[in-house]
């Protein structure tokens, strides 16, 4: 990341650097929006259970965040204003995306009886994800599968069978 200028990438694309400032700020906000591009959409989960797909839901975002380009993604928005457009862009891209699956999720659990039916589910959300992006954001622990794992087991209490 503090290889990247404006000026390496105007010419590597064979632009002049208004052309790259049209569309970014700073190399700091191109450089997220690459490694964004790098990043893959949220998609269904495999299973018809609710609690196991939101299981690899979660273990696709430790995966994610275990990759090289989702690392610099996490170092990136570490450093970059939270009202900035990259940041929105970040959040809505892959955290809201991701958020949104799982409320699916969760209220087919609830559906199911898989959960306890008065499961608030936008608190659970933020505590699920509130706990990713802390680790994130201060890196003082991976985010692994088991982490994810343990943080669901946490947020959603015992499952009924």
């Amino acid at each position: 990341m503090p290889g990247v200028t404006i000026e390496a990438v105007a010419a590597h694309a064979g632009v002049g650097k208004p052309t790259i400032y049209r569309y970014w700020s700073n190399a700091h906000e191109l450089a997220m929006a690459a490694l964004m591009e790098a990043v893959p959409e949220a998609k269904q989960p495999g299973s018809d259970d609710p609690i196991k797909a939101l299981q690899m839901l979660l273990h696709g975002v430790a995966s994610t965040f275990n990759d090289p380009a989702g690392r610099h993604v996490a170092l990136a928005l570490a450093s970059a204003d939270a009202s900035s457009e990259i940041a929105k862009a970040f959040r809505s891209h892959f955290i809201q995306s991701r958020r949104k699956e799982a409320e699916a999720l969760l209220s087919r659990a609830i559906e199911t009886n898989r959960v306890n039916a008065d499961m608030r589910i936008d608190l659970t959300l933020d505590m699920i994800f509130g706990a990713v992006l802390y680790r994130l954001l201060m890196g003082h622990a991976k985010i692994t599968t088991k982490f994810m794992d343990e943080l669901l087991a946490a947020t959603i209490g015992k499952t009924h069978q």
